[in-house]
């Protein structure tokens, strides 16, 4: 076996690693935020469109209630949802993604048009990484602050979440891994 291919196995197990052991955090954070709420406030990575209004109302809202374990709801959110296991799962899932991309034509050679298909999920899957990662930290970063948030820090915000979102499905094999990870761990939402 090829060191590459070992990586690509490793960063698939460590990408699984981070989605299954971020889970219970999720969902003590969705649960305490669905307590007693007709319509509970959603993370803002998970809804495509939002603002800086819904920042600081997230913000507010998961920084008066706590988790079962005692611990806020956005402390939880910010550490260690978003720093660092998504983080940790965005730059192994996208790497893993990349590199098989980056082998898949030497395999399927006698595909037609395989190779700049290839690439062009391979530049997503990358282009994925980097904005979840990067929506990752400018979220904490705005979550962390005391101040209101600015109109132009929200457009950042949600365009890096709805970059992300694109970035995903057209990398298709982090999409695709995302969908088994959902599965798979469906049952480790307990805890937290």
């Amino acid at each position: 076996m090829s060191i590459e291919l070992l990586l690509m196995i490793a960063c698939f197990v460590v990408a699984a690693a981070c989605f299954a052991a971020n889970q219970k955090y999720r969902a003590s954070v969705d649960d305490t935020l669905a307590a007693g709420e007709k319509s509970p406030l959603l993370v803002p990575e998970r809804i495509f469109s939002y603002d800086a209004a819904y920042i600081d109302l997230f913000k507010s809202k998961a920084g008066t209630v706590r988790t079962a374990s005692g611990r806020k709801a956005l402390a939880v959110y910010v550490r260690p949802i978003l720093l660092w296991l998504d983080v940790g799962f965005a730059i192994s899932l996208s790497l893993a993604a990349a590199l098989f991309w980056k082998r898949l034509p030497q395999f399927a050679a006698n595909l037609p048009y395989i190779e700049p298909i290839a690439w062009f999920c391979l530049f997503m899957s990358v282009a994925y990484g980097v904005t979840d990662v990067a929506e990752d930290l400018w979220l904490a970063r705005l979550l962390d602050k005391t101040s209101v948030t600015g109109e132009w820090e929200g457009t950042i915000a949600c365009t890096l979440t709805r970059l992300k979102m694109g970035t995903i499905m057209l990398s298709l094999v982090c999409v695709l891994a995302f969908a088994i990870f959902s599965t798979a761990f469906a049952g480790h939402r307990s805890g937290g």
